[in-house]
């Protein structure tokens, strides 16, 4: 199963991206070569022979599973990636002709689909990874709900663990997220509740260590995201409109409450939101739009 993956990688290069891009990518190319090998018992070794038929069947399957159509788009743009990366005319062809239309995953809406998760909801998932052994993930689920992180910045908070801590104890109320962020922006991340915070910082440091916070067999992002995505849906129970994203709505609704709370006016309450969560302050409406409905 590692060949294809790898193969799927090394034709895929030549697309650039961002590295979360690029690390998305992997990550689909491993659930597009575990399905063929486990599901499909479809041998292939190498990109060149993956055909239109493969990918159609995958589609179907992964559809029928539930998977969003926004999920399902992104893993038709990283395969579509990797066949015009082999430079062959089938393969320029063929991606092509799979588009969100053919491949019947069209029609995305932009507007946010999931929820703020309740905080009853949360100490539920919590309390399901710590009760099965799963204590990073439990850490990492705590440091999402205080801080907005997408999955890659819990996964990669190892790196900044030690300077949030201390600027947490020195009065902060904003922290720096640097590392695993959206095209490598950094922000500053308003910090709501300093003492759960810390407690997070503290909880998420005792365990990290010099590894991603999130571990695996195979020490490398890819691996590490897929084990926090199969984590929190398997164990956790997160999923859907209840996945771990939604604690970024929660926590952009706290902020709003907050910014408004201090006399700022709407308007520049979710400005101000919309910066914590690394959209930029000129995407107040559509943060209204999304996370706020």
């Amino acid at each position: 199963m590692g060949k294809i993956v790898d193969s799927m990688s090394a034709a895929a290069r030549d697309a650039g991206g961002a590295r979360a891009t690029r690390s998305d990518r992997e990550s689909h190319y491993r659930d597009f070569a575990a399905w063929a090998h486990q599901e499909a018992n479809i041998q292939i070794r190498d990109v060149s022979r993956i055909k239109e038929k493969h990918i159609r069947a995958y589609f179907q399957a992964r559809s029928e599973q539930g998977l969003s159509k926004g999920t399902l788009q992104n893993r038709a743009a990283s395969l579509r990636a990797a066949l015009r990366g082999t430079g062959s005319e089938y393969g320029r062809i063929a991606a092509d002709k799979l588009t969100n239309s053919e491949l019947g995953i069209d029609g995305r809406s932009r507007i946010g689909t999931k929820t703020a998760m309740s905080p009853e909801r949360y100490e539920q998932a919590r309390e399901a990874l710590l009760s099965r052994g799963y204590e990073r993930e439990a850490a990492g689920l705590a440091l999402a709900a205080s801080l907005g992180l997408r999955a890659e910045e819990v996964v990669q908070s190892h790196r900044s663990l030690a300077t949030w801590e201390r600027r947490l104890e020195e009065g902060r109320d904003q922290v720096r997220v640097i590392h695993g962020t959206k095209g490598g922006r950094p922000r500053d991340v308003r910090v709501h509740d300093r003492e759960r915070t810390l407690a997070a910082v503290r909880e998420a440091r005792s365990l990290a260590g010099r590894g991603y916070l999130i571990r695996s067999a195979s020490p490398t992002l890819a691996s590490a995201m897929d084990r926090w995505h199969n984590t929190m849906h398997r164990v956790a129970g997160l999923r859907g409109k209840e996945a771990p994203h939604a604690l970024r709505y929660a926590y952009t609704r706290t902020g709003v409450d907050r910014y408004q709370g201090e006399g700022y006016t709407q308007g520049e309450s979710r400005a101000l939101a919309s910066g914590d969560l690394g959209h930029g302050d000129g995407r107040g409406r559509w943060v209204s739009s999304t996370y706020l409905r």
